[in-house]
């Protein structure tokens, strides 16, 4: 299973998780105060201080991994500009070599024809 397929099902995990722990407290806690003087008021307590926990951790876990994919894509961004500037370094020693050999005004045209696959390339998209 790739990374990103089990971040996704580990996030989809903690949000079902945390959706059976809050039906789980208003059980418990409908049940541990239906017999106080106001249950009512001890009950929506009891249920706003679970439920803003459990909110938290599960908020937590799913910034988290999603943090964390957006850090794994930047990487591969980077990884991909350093191939790029090594392939551009390499293009340029070939032509200033090309350009010192000929220090004459038609020095394009003769780079050109002895370096066509040099000029046919598109510029990089960004």
């Amino acid at each position: 299973m790739s990374a990103p397929i089990l971040h996704l099902w580990l996030t989809f995990g903690i949000a079902v998780f945390a959706m059976v722990a809050v039906l789980i407290t208003l059980i418990v806690t409908v049940a541990a105060f239906q017999g106080d003087d106001n249950p009512a008021e001890t009950i929506v307590a009891v249920m706003g201080s679970a439920t803003t926990v459990i909110g938290t951790i599960a908020g937590l876990v799913a910034g988290h991994s999603a943090g964390s994919a957006g850090k794994e894509r930047a990487e591969d961004r980077a990884a991909q500009a350093q191939i790029d500037r090594a392939a551009a370094q390499e293009s340029a020693a070939k032509l200033t070599g090309f350009v010192a050999a000929y220090p004459e005004p038609a020095v394009l045209q003769k780079a050109r024809a002895a370096f066509p696959e040099l000029f046919e390339k598109e510029a990089p998209q960004s």
